[in-house]
C-alpha cells in the first residue's frame, strides 16, 4: 500500500511542470479587433499633459498642505516663463505659482491636497531666482 500511495505521489510530481521539465504553455487570449474609431490616439507630449492637469484646478479651489493644514486658494493656471504650466495659488495674500505634479485633487473633488508642506512650499519660492 506504500509502495502504490509513493508510486502515485512521484507520478503526480513528475506530471507538474515544476519538475517535468517541460514549460507550461502560456496562455492565449485574443484581443477583439479594433475598429478605426474606437483606435486609441497617440501619446500627447508631456507639455500638453501638464497643461491638461492644470486645467483641473478652477479657481477658487481650496489647497491644503501635505499635512492636512489649509495653504491657499487656487487663482487660476497659466506658464512660467519657461512654457511650463503652472497653478497660480494665492498663499498668504501674494500669487504663487506650482508646478502640477505638485497638486494632487482629492477624491470628491472639493480640495488639492500638496505634496509639500507651507514651509516646504515657501523655502522652495524664496529660492526661485
Amino acid at each position: 500500500m506504500r509502495i502504490a500511495l509513493a508510486c502515485g505521489v512521484i507520478g503526480l510530481l513528475a506530471a507538474s511542470p515544476v519538475l517535468s521539465q517541460k514549460a507550461p504553455e502560456p496562455a492565449v487570449h485574443a484581443a477583439p479587433a479594433e475598429t478605426a474609431s474606437s483606435a486609441a490616439p497617440a501619446a500627447p507630449d508631456a507639455k500638453s499633459d501638464a497643461a491638461a492637469s492644470a486645467d483641473l484646478y478652477r479657481p477658487g479651489l481650496r489647497v491644503k498642505d501635505s499635512v492636512g493644514a489649509p495653504l491657499g486658494v487656487v487663482r487660476g493656471t497659466g506658464q512660467t516663463p519657461e512654457g511650463a504650466a503652472a497653478v497660480v495659488v494665492d498663499i498668504d495674500g501674494r500669487p504663487t505659482s506650482l508646478a502640477p505634479a505638485v497638486l494632487t485633487l482629492s477624491p470628491s473633488g472639493d480640495h488639492a491636497q500638496a505634496s509639500m508642506t507651507k514651509a516646504e512650499i515657501n523655502r522652495a519660492v524664496a529660492e526661485r531666482p
